[in-house]
């Protein structure tokens, strides 16, 4: 990690940098939890969508 803020002064700025949503549910039958990959939906758009 200290390589990659050396080099590129952030982690959000390294071009490794994945972006992602972790969402978690509690059941009666237990805890579930996801983290999908968020993506950008196209150059002009400011929204993303999941993948």
């Amino acid at each position: 990690m200290n390589a990659i803020l050396n080099q590129y002064g952030s982690l959000v700025a390294s071009p490794y940098a994945i972006v992602t949503c972790s969402l978690m549910l509690e059941t009666r039958h237990g805890m579930w939890a996801a983290q999908p990959q968020i993506k950008p939906r196209g150059i002009f758009s400011v929204k993303a969508i999941f993948t």
